[in-house]
C-alpha cells in the first residue's frame, strides 16, 4: 500500500497557481518539497526550537546529494524561497565549534 506523505514528496500546487510563486522554477519547487518533508521528520524527532518551532538542521551535502545539484545552485533556489516567503533561514555560530548547520524554518503558505 502506497503511503503518499512517506513514499513521495508533495508540491503544493498553490506553487503553480499563485502569482507570488510565478517565479520559481520547479527545482525550486521540488527543493520546497523536500524541505517540508524533512519539516515533517524533525517534528517526529521531537526538533522543536525555543519558541517550540520546528525546525530542519539540513547540510547543504545532504540536499545536493538529494537534488543532485551544485552547491552554488542549491544557494539560488533557497534564496528564492526565502525571497517569496517560504522559509526562513537562520545562519548558526558557535564561539567553540565555529559555524553550525543553518537552521531552516518551513512558513506556512
Amino acid at each position: 500500500m502506497i503511503d503518499y506523505e512517506k513514499d513521495y514528496y508533495l508540491i503544493p500546487k498553490v506553487l503553480y497557481t499563485d502569482p507570488r510563486y510565478i517565479f520559481l522554477s520547479d527545482k525550486a519547487r521540488f527543493t520546497y518539497a523536500i524541505l517540508c518533508d524533512e519539516q515533517r521528520k524533525a517534528a517526529e524527532r521531537g526538533q522543536f526550537d525555543e519558541n517550540g518551532d520546528v525546525y530542519i538542521d539540513f547540510s547543504h551535502k545532504d540536499l545536493l546529494r538529494t537534488l543532485q545539484c551544485s552547491k552554488p545552485t542549491f544557494i539560488y533556489y533557497r534564496n528564492a524561497l526565502e525571497l517569496c516567503g517560504l522559509i526562513e533561514c537562520e545562519q548558526r555560530i558557535s564561539e567553540t565549534r565555529g559555524s553550525l548547520p543553518t537552521r531552516i524554518y518551513i512558513k506556512e503558505i
